[in-house]
């Protein structure tokens, strides 16, 4: 796994409760699929940050 699809995964794995269907689909290297809108996310400093 690269270092962002690391963080997304942990982040996913913190914040939502278990079982839920996970909101990210991972297109590529910092690219998801997110309720029908792509967003771009990146590592700044160790914080993820997302844009649509």
């Amino acid at each position: 796994l690269d270092p962002i699809e690391r963080c997304v995964r942990e982040w996913m794995r913190q914040s939502l409760p278990p079982g839920v269907s996970l909101p990210f689909v991972r297109i590529s290297e910092g690219l998801y699929l997110h309720e029908g809108e792509t967003v771009k996310v990146r590592l700044v400093n160790g914080i993820l940050m997302g844009e649509l």
